[in-house]
């Protein structure tokens, strides 16, 4: 009876330190989930930011954002901005929980997801559509310029 009762304790001891591990492991994915949208989010804000004082179709350039952008950031991955029309398409590669912080955090837009089909994936209400240069699969924003930028051509 006595070994059968120090084998339940060590093995509702391993069931803990796994739990334990595992929620480690969840906390960690959901910080670099965090800090992933963060920095998305930075940069979409920054190139905002730019298109607008710019005027012009293209491509925003990371030299055109950094000195607009906050003294400590540093870019962490290849997001991609650019003015097309009267719209600003920010998009870059991520993973599934760092698509849905960004999500969370601008409150389930409709204007945030990600690439499918030509559209932004969840649709709310109308597909937004998505120019060709958007890669698929990745995560994007658009936001409205209010003006039609000038081709720089």
């Amino acid at each position: 009876m006595k070994s059968i009762m120090v084998a339940f304790f060590f093995i509702a001891i391993i069931g803990l330190y796994g739990f334990l591990g595992s929620s480690r492991e969840s906390q960690r994915r959901m910080a670099v989930a965090e800090v992933a949208a963060t920095d998305f989010l930075i940069y979409r804000d920054t190139a905002f930011t730019v298109a607008l004082e710019r005027g012009t179709a293209g491509v925003i350039q990371p030299a055109e954002l950094a000195p607009a952008l906050p003294a400590e950031y540093r870019i962490t991955r290849p997001w991609n901005a650019r003015v097309e029309g009267t719209f600003l398409y920010v998009w870059g590669p991520a993973a599934p929980g760092e698509i849905e912080a960004v999500r969370a955090a601008v409150r389930g837009s409709a204007a945030v997801g990600v690439a499918r089909g030509g559209i932004i994936e969840p649709q709310r209400y109308e597909p937004v559509p998505l120019p060709a240069f958007v890669a698929q699969g990745s995560l994007v924003s658009v936001l409205g310029l209010g003006f039609e930028a000038v081709d720089p051509d």
